[in-house]
């Protein structure tokens, strides 16, 4: 076989590429027979990309001959066709599902042929994947579930083998076999994924009986490696954040979840309890949330033993955490908590949990005395269970104490309860750099600051833990948050008494030297230090991260393969510049966008007149949607392969963002500064303006180029003075840079790299109305991406399988089907770009200079 697709590869397709008109009606006599059977196999399989890869696994794996493979494929797929015909709800829609689930049907019939000893043991798990979530499935979920679907496998080699059957078939992939570099990529080298379309043709072929089977052992798997998340490790944190798709795939069903609830309601009450407890306090994440609650509380079981009890507890507590933090909602948190106390025995650890809220609720109605006596009471009772409460656990009450005495003005005692909350933190996180041990440290300084005159030493340590607290806070919140606002303003207090303090000239070595980065604005040392210009410079923690989201040549090449050598040129030139600009690609669907702008606006826009702004941003947890008009737009081939090839693997829309930006003068604040976008992890942009952008009229400032490998991941290691950036995009020349800028009509479409330097500008006359959607590479383990629910995915073909990959959350492997194909190319062919028309001169870069000066 391998043989027959390298005379495919190198005989058969330049024969095949040529017209229809100019080629023989047969290939040359010279090619080998096999060879000709696989470009009969490839016109049987319609070229699908999902069917050629299956047929070419099967093939391999099961010793089939080519021509009895095809003999087999009739076979099946004129079963599916008769399946069609006899069923007035058909499941094979169009010819691609059909010629899928045609070579699917063979693979699953000869696996049971061959486990026989098991009773078809590949089949049954892969039952149970056919109910997770698709993106990525761990691999210590994906043994637990061979386990437990395969109670007759004693040894590890069998509960192997049965992982290598699916693999090998090409019904399950390996995530980290195209899209990581395998040296960077140890703790999750074993990860999986699996295509939408496998999963649907297993469940259609399980009966009601076997599905609900499968729900039942998925669920208890699932139950099993899921953890707690609040006042647990970050690794806890980690394996949780990657188990809890799955939860969300296997509820999905509201027939599954009353079945399961009939079965086994104390595994599904666990189940629901545990999602929506990550949720709440670790993704902090509203809307999700509240769908875990509310499906909890609709399918709590009625029954009153213990374990019943206890998940009726849990979960009113959930929901008073819920209710105070996330609703701003008090009197109903009140409720709740009233509800578990009266639920809760009084022995039962549990009761130490809701006693620590209710000193909270107290807290909150300024009733300090209640709060102290039921926060102490907690914590006691925390001590007196260190099998069920951690050195985290215990330091949240220490913290929460700490407040409490700070607000009755016991200086002292405050003190002491953060001191021990901080000590307690960072023995549990092993690292003072975590944001909770940052929280306790503010809370401490403010504390100081607020109660009581400070020595110089002590006004010392403060600003030295303050360092600590700005730093991480800069590095794990958004710049606006109000937390890094407040904890910018205490170090400015502590630091200004210093500066007062200091002596006219401090001895070498004084105390006050790490002063000095803090009062110089610009960062110390040459432009070049701001980034590593040698991959041996890089330090080897970050090392691996940057490996993990460097572009794949094999997956570029793998997307070229597929195209022609119009796109490849184009995505060529995106990925050298960072920057592409199709003047008036959507220029024919504008009306539908600005109708849709608007009254997405005018219901949840905000306004921030200093900018002269007015926005709206959409993430996973926000209620904007895009209109079906819109979605269809940004469903673009062309525009996606694009991103994907720059990026080099796969990518995975973000989330996106609207700005009107109203006439007014230009500032150097946030965006309007030179910058780049992110953190570690690269990103990549897709701006559609919705209004003409003329040259001085709103546009965007990029220095094509100028990414770079950048030390830092805080705001502050973000932005650039001019100066520096226009020699960093120089590469050291004296000759100064072209800036291009980025105008254009109605419509035009600007990818960009946001790895890039730039900057927007402000014009006193024009008004500028734009969408930019964000996309990240997915890599496992790594990426912070948190899919967004606007993208309806019954909107998009299915047979636009590299859209849905990106724009559907969790659609498995990046390909571009044939139909997309032929979209991309003739996309490319026909598309014109700006090439260097909009890039200033360098006397024209010196007056910009100027100016922003």
């Amino acid at each position: 076989m391998d043989t027959a697709k390298a005379h495919v590869r190198d005989s058969l397709l330049p024969w095949d590429s040529q017209d229809a008109a100019d080629r023989s009606a047969q290939p040359p006599a010279c090619v080998p027979t096999n060879v000709v059977q696989c470009w009969d196999l490839a016109v049987l399989l319609d070229d699908f990309p999902l069917a050629l890869v299956q047929a070419s696994a099967a093939i391999r794996f099961f010793g089939f001959a080519i021509h009895d493979y095809c003999e087999e494929y009739r076979t099946a797929y004129s079963s599916l066709q008769k399946e069609e015909e006899d069923s007035l709800d058909p499941g094979y829609a169009d010819g691609y599902n059909r010629s899928v689930h045609a070579t699917l049907k063979i693979i699953l019939s000869k696996l049971a042929q061959r486990d026989m000893d098991h009773t078809s043991a590949s089949e049954r798990v892969l039952g149970g994947v056919a109910l997770l979530d698709a993106a990525i499935i761990p691999h210590n979920l994906l043994f637990a579930l061979v386990e437990e679907m395969c109670p007759e496998l004693t040894s590890n080699v069998q509960k192997l083998g049965v992982l290598g059957n699916l693999w090998r078939c090409s019904l399950i992939s390996r995530l980290t076999e195209d899209l990581l570099d395998k040296s960077t990529s140890r703790n999750c080298q074993q990860d999986y994924t699996v295509h939408r379309v496998v999963q649907q043709f297993v469940l259609c072929q399980m009966d009601q009986n076997s599905r609900h089977e499968a729900v039942h052992r998925v669920s208890k798997v699932l139950n099993s490696l899921l953890k707690r998340s609040l006042h647990e490790s970050p690794e806890t944190v980690k394996g949780n954040r990657l188990l809890l798709p799955h939860v969300r795939a296997l509820t999905a069903s509201d027939k599954d979840v009353r079945e399961l609830q009939d079965r086994d309601p104390i595994v599904l009450g666990n189940l629901l309890c545990l999602a929506a407890d990550f949720y709440v306090h670790e993704q902090r994440d509203r809307k999700t949330a509240k769908h875990f609650l509310d499906m909890a509380d609709r399918h709590r079981p009625s029954a009153t033993s213990d374990a019943m009890l206890q998940l009726s507890v849990r979960l009113h507590g959930l929901q008073c955490v819920f209710k105070e933090n996330l609703e701003d909602n008090v009197a109903e948190a009140e409720s709740h908590l009233l509800l578990a106390l009266r639920l809760c025995p009084y022995q039962s650890p549990l009761r130490a949990e809701l006693l620590h809220l209710k000193g909270n609720l107290k807290y909150r109605q300024d009733k300090f005395r209640e709060a102290q006596r039921y926060m102490e009471e907690a914590l006691e009772m925390k001590k007196q269970h260190p099998s069920d409460y951690n050195q985290a656990s215990l330091a949240y009450s220490e913290h929460g104490l700490g407040n409490v005495y700070a607000k009755m003005h016991q200086i002292f005692r405050a003190d002491t309860a953060y001191a021990h909350a901080i000590e307690k933190k960072v023995s549990f996180y092993r690292c003072e750099d975590h944001l909770d041990v940052a929280r306790s440290q503010c809370r401490q300084v403010k504390n100081m600051l607020d109660q009581r005159l400070m020595s110089t030493a002590e006004h010392t340590k403060a600003f030295q833990l303050m360092i600590n607290v700005v730093t991480v806070f800069e590095r794990d919140l958004d710049e606006e948050h109000y937390e890094v606002i407040n904890a910018k303003s205490i170090k400015s207090r502590v630091q200004s008494f210093l500066v007062a303090e200091a002596p006219a000239a401090a001895p070498a070595g004084s105390s006050l030297c790490y002063l000095a980065p803090c009062i110089h604005p610009r960062a110390v040392g040459a432009p070049q230090s701001r980034f590593y210009s040698k991959l041996a410079q890089v330090p080897l923690r970050d090392l691996e991260f940057m490996k993990a989201f460097a572009p794949s040549e094999k997956f570029q090449k793998r997307l070229a393969d597929q195209l022609k050598d119009s796109f490849l040129r184009q995505a060529q030139q995106f990925e050298k510049d960072g920057l592409l600009i199709l003047p008036s690609y959507f220029q024919g669907c504008l009306e539908k966008w600005r109708d849709w702008y608007q009254h997405t606006m005018e219901r949840v826009g905000s306004s921030q007149p200093t900018l002269h702004m007015q926005t709206f941003t959409a993430t996973s947890h926000t209620s904007v949607e895009l209109s079906n008009d819109v979605q269809a737009a940004v469903a673009d081939p062309y525009l996606l392969a694009l991103l994907a090839y720059a990026a080099g693997g796969n990518i995975q829309l973000s989330d996106f963002r609207a700005a009107t930006t109203h006439p007014g003068e230009d500032i150097l604040f946030r965006a309007w500064k030179w910058h780049r976008d992110g953190g570690k992890e690269p990103e990549w942009k897709l701006m559609v303006l919705l209004d003409d952008v003329a040259p001085g009229g709103n546009e965007m400032h990029y220095l094509k180029g100028s990414m770079r490998r950048w030390k830092g991941s805080r705001q502050k290691d973000a932005n650039f003075s001019m100066e520096d950036a226009l020699h960093i995009a120089s590469g050291g020349s004296k000759v100064l840079p072209g800036i291009t800028r980025c105008f254009g009509p109605a419509g035009t479409v600007i990818l960009f790299a946001g790895q890039g330097l730039h900057r927007a500008t402000h014009s006193e006359l024009a008004e500028r109305r734009v969408v930019t959607f964000r996309f990240k590479r997915n890599v496992p383990g790594l990426a912070r991406i948190y899919p967004l629910d606007v993208v309806k995915q019954d909107q998009l073909c299915s047979s636009n399988i590299l859209v849905r990959s990106i724009l559907a959350r969790g659609s498995g492997e990046l390909l571009a089907s044939s139909e997309e194909c032929r979209f991309i190319v003739e996309k490319s062919s026909k598309q014109k770009l700006v090439q260097c028309e909009q890039d200033t001169s360098p006397q024209e870069t010196a007056c910009l200079l100027d100016a922003y000066k």
